[in-house]
């Protein structure tokens, strides 16, 4: 059942991933959207991936000094 599991979150992470960047592709190469709205919308994208890596940090920091208090 892990299996499955850690293949859909796969599955589901890739699949945004490509949305995200063909739509950021498109967004970039389209010439009649003003450049505010560009740089907003990558900033909105960057600040999404730090917070995700910064949950992935605080969860194996934390995974981490579970492991080391259990013995």
């Amino acid at each position: 059942m892990k299996l499955l599991r850690n293949l859909g979150l796969v599955l589901i992470i890739s699949g945004f991933i490509a949305l995200y960047g063909y739509g950021l592709l498109s967004l970039l190469s389209s010439s009649d959207v003003p450049i505010f709205i560009k740089a907003s919308i990558i900033a909105i994208g960057f600040g999404i991936l730090v917070i995700l890596f910064y949950i992935l940090y605080e969860q194996r920091v934390k995974k981490s000094k579970e492991k080391f208090y259990k013995g």
